[in-house]
């Protein structure tokens, strides 16, 4: 076969790949949807809200809670919507970040192939992927405010809201997203800013201070009616 021939093979057998996968994943939305139930832990989860008083992970099931009473919809739906949306999302963002840096497509695809069968088959309802899109989003706000030659404002508020958000979203997102980016700020005013290693820490504490305070609401008050 000339390497022509062997391209349009290539591309044929990569389309038809991509086909399966695409209608995999619809017969196991199908599916899911005709089976969802609300009291299976992760869609529980999902719709955890506030109206019986503060608790942890209430920020999306008291949005979704908020919109429902503007203008009813299936409940269902929206949630494996969710899941759908941020996931495809991420994987965008994920190939992006893939392309920036020059990695191999191929490494991306199988990251992209083994997470589309776990979205499938396994992972069912779950809030990872919106979690993963607030980190990124945390870490690009974050360097955005860094590359600022006297730093920007906006760009620091913008990443503590983010922080906030993804803490509220899930509790859990706050160990893989604040102490990197307070690791890297203590770092960065050491060796870039030559500030001492106690400056340089009490920089990164002050700069967490907002997101560990929220934790230390979040734990001593995760179930109150009284907040």
């Amino acid at each position: 076969m000339t390497q022509q021939q062997n391209y349009r093979l290539a591309t044929a057998l990569i389309g038809l790949y991509f086909l399966w996968l695409a209608l995999h994943l619809l017969s196991s939305l199908l599916q899911m949807n005709a089976t969802l139930d609300y009291s299976e832990w992760g869609c529980s989860d999902m719709l955890i809200n506030y109206q019986a008083g503060f608790v942890r992970r209430g920020l999306l099931g008291e949005l979704l809670y908020r919109i429902y009473q503007i203008a009813p919809y299936d409940v269902g739906q929206v949630i494996l919507s969710i899941i759908i949306i941020s996931g495809l999302l991420f994987f965008a963002l994920l190939y992006r970040t893939f392309r920036q840096l020059s990695y191999s497509s191929v490494l991306w695809f199988s990251c992209f192939t083994l997470q589309f069968m776990a979205l499938a088959q396994v992972v069912g309802i779950r809030r990872d992927y919106l979690t993963l899109i607030l980190a990124f989003l945390s870490y690009w706000s974050y360097r955005k405010w860094l590359a600022k030659k006297n730093g920007c404002f906006q760009w620091l508020l913008l990443c503590q809201i983010i922080l906030i958000l993804s803490t509220l979203l899930h509790e859990g997102s706050w160990f893989y997203i604040v102490p990197i980016i307070v690791l890297h700020f203590t770092c960065f005013s050491h060796i870039k800013l030559h500030l001492s290693w106690w400056q340089s820490i009490c920089r990164g504490l002050a700069f967490s201070f907002p997101t560990i305070a929220l934790m230390l609401f979040i734990y001593i008050h995760k179930g109150s009616t009284s907040v």
